[in-house]
């Protein structure tokens, strides 16, 4: 199997009050090496109950909402020293902006997709990703 890098982002996906909206997608074969995604919110009506939604050929292998992603795989812990399979870089409650990297996270053989759920019903919010990747090749 052959290896090649590649990056790929998505920058100031906007996500609606209220809504759930597709905020990430990658159709090719590869290995997910780090995946990394910094989410802005109001800081007076923003929430941590906000959710984040990934799936991996249409699997659904996380659906969580920000507190407990962080509770739940960080062992309520930010840091930024990256040795874990997840690491929460970012929590800031008090400005709503939260941050987290997944390293080796999986292999993709049609889609990746990610989506956002805002739980904040008056404002929006903002999400950036950024994926490193192997493509996957015969």
């Amino acid at each position: 199997m052959y290896l090649k890098c590649r990056l790929k982002k998505n920058l100031n996906e906007k996500v609606a009050p209220g809504a759930k909206e597709l905020v990430f997608e990658l159709e090719q074969k590869c290995y997910i090496k780090q995946l990394a995604i910094a989410i802005f919110m109001n800081n007076t009506t923003g929430t941590h109950d906000s959710r984040l939604i990934i799936k991996i050929d249409e699997d659904e292998v996380l659906n969580e909402d920000l507190r407990l992603l962080r509770l739940h795989y960080c062992g309520g812990i930010t840091s930024p020293n990256l040795h874990n399979f997840l690491e929460c870089v970012r929590y800031d409650d008090t400005n709503k902006n939260y941050s987290f990297i997944f390293t080796n996270f999986s292999r993709v053989d049609r889609r990746l997709a990610i989506f956002f759920e805002n739980k904040d019903t008056t404002n929006t919010a903002w999400v950036h990703i950024g994926v490193i990747y192997d493509i996957l090749e015969d």
